[in-house]
């Protein structure tokens, strides 16, 4: 419809025409807003205008004053078709709300779902980071377990080691014992000889010793060889199980019976400090007289100590001296020999 077809009225002026109320022809206007064949209408400065024509023609049994008696059931079929109208909104409000309170509890639900697989997992995951902790540490106590029972088993043999040796010990002091006590008893008349023959070729710290010294001691018994290979041999063994203040013990019970070996083993404790304290003059006194006994690894060794330890070299004569001469009185109290 042509816009200057239109007569243009306020709906003040429709509700004077037609008798219906502003509220009515508003509900008109909202229900024919899509429907502009049936009713037309437009708003200017706030004021709402409809078409006259199409007021009188929505309007006409109140607009015709012999229909005004039809005007109640008018009104009625409005208020109906608007109650339904009502109605038919509430109704799709409802579903709205529906499908929002399913949608709603469908997204509530997946989150919970969510959230509970992933507290699972987390779960699972320190469950299994417990199971590996714990693998761990009872590997790790196995390997100590399996330590400890090595260490168990070494300081076992350790001991059953010492046993031994502690018994071989006993029985070669026994038979030691034995020996002196038959040789307290056996003939005396055995003939002395010097252990240090004068030696023109020696090197001359060598044959200084020996003139300085004197030393005459007694020809071995069978007995006395006897004690002195056990006493060796026990040394030696005590040596190399690294018992090493066991080995000097009996080192220096052999050098007291005139063994040149054990002197060079003392010598060897006294620079290395096997055993015993570290002392160069004890070291070097032993090594003069291993070498004044003839023990021939002493001979090059003395050249050795002499250039480097001059001074030890020097102070070492008087202790040889001394522990020469209680070689000579050990081997006279103890082996039952007299001088020639």
């Amino acid at each position: 419809m042509s816009e200057l077809k239109i007569n243009w009225i306020t709906i003040e002026h429709a509700s004077e025409m037609t008798g219906a109320s502003v509220a009515i022809i508003q509900d008109a206007i909202r229900k024919y807003q899509n429907k502009p064949e049936a009713l037309t209408s437009k708003i200017e400065n706030g004021t709402i205008f409809v078409d006259k024509s199409q007021i009188l023609a929505l309007f006409s049994s109140s607009a015709n004053p012999i229909n005004k008696d039809k005007i109640p059931g008018t009104l009625f079929r409005w208020f109906d078709e608007l109650r339904r109208t009502y109605e038919s909104s509430l109704n799709s409000m409802q579903k709205k709300i529906e499908r929002s309170q399913d949608e709603s509890k469908q997204e509530l639900k997946h989150q919970y779902e969510t959230r509970i697989f992933e507290l699972e997992e987390n779960y699972q995951h320190q469950i299994n980071n417990l199971k590996q902790s714990h693998n761990e540490q009872i590997k790790l106590l196995k390997r100590n377990i399996l330590r400890l029972e090595k260490e168990i088993e070494f300081y076992q043999n350790q001991n059953v080691s010492q046993q031994k040796s502690l018994e071989q010990l006993n029985t070669r002091y026994d038979a030691i014992i034995l020996a002196l006590h038959h040789n307290n008893r056996a003939d005396s008349s055995v003939q002395s000889t010097s252990v240090l023959p004068h030696q023109p070729e020696a090197e001359d710290v060598t044959t200084a010793l020996t003139s300085n010294y004197e030393i005459e001691t007694h020809c071995p018994h069978i007995s006395v060889d006897w004690q002195i290979e056990a006493l060796l041999d026990s040394a030696f063994q005590a040596r190399e199980q690294k018992e090493f203040k066991i080995a000097f013990e009996l080192f220096e019970q052999a050098a007291m019976l005139g063994s040149n070996k054990a002197m060079g083993a003392l010598a060897r404790s006294y620079f290395t400090a096997e055993g015993i304290e570290k002392n160069i003059i004890k070291a070097i006194a032993w090594l003069k007289l291993a070498n004044a006994y003839q023990f021939e690894p002493a001979k090059q060794k003395l050249k050795n100590v002499s250039e480097e330890y001059p001074v030890e070299f020097s102070e070492s004569d008087t202790l040889a001296q001394s522990l020469n001469e209680q070689i000579k009185y050990h081997l006279e109290e103890h082996s039952g020999y007299t001088e020639a």
